[in-house]
């Protein structure tokens, strides 16, 4: 049974949680029921939280801040979260109805050139686990930072994961490089489409990468939101400037297809990467390790 997937690249506004709020819960009334509806990264807070991410944050205990439209309608949000320890982390959270079916805590937090999440977040300490919009479609949540390390995204596809849903706050960066029917990308844009649809080829997955749109300080987001087949082809594609919805129907066929007559999945040796790893985690901390030859 195909999958009615809703992403909506939205502009939230800095700091203006019931704004925000008021926005997203518009979009859902929209949403055809029985959806996947996906939001941006910190969509319900804005980007670039400094000292106010505590204040602006959600107790890990407090009531969900959506509810879904319809009892078979899953909402996928990004919002900043303090824990039962007091530690604060970015989360992608999975509301179906009124309740909150999973929470992923982003483990990868960004601390180069821009940015500066390392200092503001704890990071998670779980790989990505799955979730199902619909029984017969496993899904498993990424955030931003988290689709460049592909660990990630191979154990997400081991766990048996059909799609993968990332939730970004990407900034533009570098020179125009293409020229779309909305005007210039930023050259940063190539980079993320390469990387959705390799990841989407190499592991027989459908990619959904939201990413949002607007302008805080002196940071320009870039848009671009995408869903890529499990072939590596985009089947659609966002603007790069105005906020949109991207509203795609995903093919159970296609998984099949792109696993058949390819077993990259089945061929894989875990005993292998076990004790590679092993290995090299036996160098990093000085314990004798298997020699390359």
């Amino acid at each position: 049974m195909s999958l009615r997937l809703v992403l909506y690249q939205t502009a939230p506004r800095l700091g203006a949680v019931d704004e925000n709020l008021a926005a997203i819960h518009q979009a859902l009334g929209t949403t055809p029921p029985g959806s996947l509806c996906v939001f941006p990264e910190l969509a319900l807070t804005g980007y670039d939280l400094g000292a106010r991410a505590r204040e602006l944050a959600l107790e890990e205990d407090a009531p969900p801040p959506v509810k879904s439209p319809d009892a078979a309608t899953t909402v996928v949000l990004g919002y900043p979260e303090i824990a039962r320890d007091t530690r604060l982390y970015n989360v992608a959270g999975v509301f179906r109805g009124g309740e909150r079916i999973l929470r992923h805590r982003k483990r990868y937090l960004p601390t180069y050139g821009m940015f500066d999440e390392g200092r503001i977040f704890a990071p998670g300490d779980q790989g990505p686990r799955l979730f199902h919009p619909r029984p017969e479609w496993p899904a498993a949540l990424l955030v931003c930072e988290e689709l460049w390390h592909p660990a990630l995204a191979y154990l997400a596809a081991l766990r048996g994961a059909h799609l993968l849903v990332v939730l970004a706050a990407a900034p533009g960066r570098g020179a125009p490089k293409e020229v779309e029917e909305d005007g210039p990308r930023f050259g940063s844009h190539r980079a993320w489409r390469l990387l959705a649809r390799s990841t989407a080829l190499t592991h027989g997955v459908y990619v959904a990468l939201v990413n949002r749109v607007g302008v805080e300080g002196g940071t320009v987001f870039a848009g671009g939101s995408l869903v890529v087949a499990p072939d590596g082809e985009v089947v659609s594609e966002a603007s790069h400037r105005d906020p949109d919805r991207l509203e795609v129907d995903l093919d159970p066929g296609k998984v099949a297809r792109a696993r058949h007559p390819y077993a990259h999945l089945r061929d894989e040796d875990l005993d292998l990467v076990q004790r590679e790893l092993g290995a090299l985690l036996g160098n990093r901390t000085g314990s004798p390790s298997v020699a390359d030859p």
